[in-house]
């Protein structure tokens, strides 16, 4: 839970765990000490804002730990108000393993798309299920 100045109200063990931050340093800090999504305090209201009007929104941003690496992150934010105060409750999901997975993917695929030799996938039956710019080029075909 975060409140309209940008304090950590609440927090888990995992933020501890995942940012490197202490409980004490984390309780010191504002939303934009870590996010570089929201910078200032007038970035955060308009967040909030943004977060009040569409009832849910979610992010993907970056977070910073304390020895300066970048975790990506998704996280899914709420608009609450709870005795007279407003909060964002967020859900933050580390998903920088599988940004890590993406990218090579995409290089993968890509390295497969303009390889000079060509390449094709048949499944059982033997239909074609890809084949890339090499064997499409030699067979007269485009892609």
């Amino acid at each position: 839970w975060i409140d309209e100045e940008g304090n950590l109200v609440y927090f888990n063990e995992i933020l501890v765990k995942k940012t490197g931050y202490s409980k004490e340093e984390l309780k010191r800090m504002k939303a934009w000490d870590f996010s570089p999504s929201v910078k200032n305090k007038s970035e955060w209201a308009a967040f909030i804002t943004t977060v009040k009007e569409a009832g849910e929104f979610v992010l993907e941003t970056e977070q910073i730990r304390k020895d300066g690496t970048i975790n990506i992150i998704e996280t899914i934010n709420n608009y609450v108000e709870f005795e007279g105060k407003a909060y964002i409750f967020s859900i933050v999901l580390d998903i920088t393993q599988q940004k890590k997975r993406d990218e090579l993917l995409y290089k993968m695929k890509y390295s497969f798309d303009f390889a000079n030799e060509m390449i094709a996938w048949y499944n059982p039956e033997g239909s074609i299920l890809y084949a890339n710019s090499s064997l499409a080029e030699a067979c007269g075909y485009e892609l």
